[in-house]
């Protein structure tokens, strides 16, 4: 996939509202067969950038190429419009007509663009079947489930083959299971397809299971982008570690070097060892996030694993998650997460390994 075409480039991209700045000098691409995940919390521009890469906003500077056409350029005075730009959109809300049946809403892009009758009714048939819809063309949005739906919504996107499709949070109207099962049937299709999409999200978990790349934005700008592999594993920034995964975050001081890659910290006077990112230096004072799955309570004299530190820990409670237990403990004046499968006796100490490699100093 690095060396597919790219089919939506987006380059120094600023916008403002009013004196708010929004987007400051983002750039994004999407390569051909690529998924891309728009990442971020509320405001973080995340949604302005696709309407921005769509049409549908225009942004103060930078330059919108799809595939080798300019479509904005601020500098040149370019600005094609959203139906001029051929994309495929699905919204939050899916936007389905009411009025009208399945097939019209999905047809209705080709109409407007003057299709001839049968040759749109066999577009319809053909996208409602590759996406599980077969049978359901007369029908009327109220007739649908929520996950029928969102299926309508993304023929409508795709009916007209567009080059690129845009998605802004597709599954956030799907109550908890069905957004789990459609994650899976989302990504099953666009990979089947081989579409090139673009899809904003504020869940994490949908971003890393359906995306080949994150791009995380954060006041603006892009704090991050990459495979989910590397946002989630190797984090660059205190932001990037606090937003994915769920992490305990712990203030310390570098008490010592390690090596060029590990320091020795501590957290009111308990000595761990930590993966160093460049902000953590001798001296000073720094923030360790430390990933609750990786950190593992001990039983007994286990033998620990290599590479991590054992601390003896005091634990205040555990809570029962259904499926795992998690536990607190007491490091520092802060509170180290642990996920176990048994509760703990609140008040003892108990061996707890904390790992180099998921414990991140910045």
């Amino acid at each position: 996939m690095p060396d597919s075409p790219v089919v939506l480039a987006a380059t120094n991209i600023r916008k403002r509202f009013g004196k708010t700045p929004v987007l400051d000098d983002v750039s994004i691409e999407v390569r051909a067969g690529e998924v891309v995940a728009l990442l971020g919390a509320s405001g973080s521009g995340k949604t302005t950038l696709l309407r921005v890469a769509g049409g549908l906003e225009r942004p103060d500077a930078g330059r919108v190429v799809l595939g080798t056409a300019t479509v904005f350029d601020n500098s040149e005075g370019i600005d094609v419009p959203a139906e001029g730009r051929n994309l495929g959109f699905v919204f939050q809300s899916y936007a389905l007509w009411p009025h009208m049946t399945v097939a019209a809403n999905v047809g209705y892009g080709l109409r407007l663009r003057r299709i001839p009758e049968v040759e749109r009714e066999a577009h319809v048939d053909r996208t409602l079947d590759r996406l599980g819809l077969t049978g359901l063309g007369g029908r009327y949005p109220h007739e649908l489930s929520g996950g029928q739906q969102q299926r309508v919504a993304l023929a409508r996107a795709l009916v007209y083959e567009p080059p690129v499709i845009l998605l802004d949070e597709p599954l956030s109207n799907l109550d908890a299971n069905l957004r789990e099962s459609a994650r899976s049937w989302l990504r099953e299709t666009i990979s089947t397809l081989g579409l090139s999409a673009v899809f904003v999200t504020h869940d994490q978990v949908e971003a890393l299971a359906i995306a080949d790349r994150v791009v995380l934005l954060h006041g603006g700008r892009v704090e991050q982008a990459g495979t989910p592999t590397e946002l989630y594993g190797a984090p660059r920034t205190l932001y990037g570690a606090t937003f994915l995964g769920s992490a305990s975050t712990i203030p310390v001081s570098v008490a010592g070097d390690r090596s060029a890659a590990q320091a020795q910290v501590s957290a009111g006077g308990t000595a761990f060892v930590a993966s160093r990112r460049a902000e953590a230096s001798l001296g000073n004072d720094a923030t360790v996030v430390i990933r609750v799955e990786c950190v593992r309570v001990l039983d007994g004299d286990a033998t620990p694993p290599p590479g991590g530190t054992v601390l003896d820990l005091v634990v205040r409670t555990s809570l029962y998650l259904g499926e795992r237990w998690e536990h607190a403990f007491t490091l520092g004046g802060a509170t180290l997460r642990a996920w176990g499968g048994s509760p703990l006796v609140a008040g003892r100490t108990y061996r707890v390994w904390v790992p180099i490699d998921g414990a991140w100093a910045f």
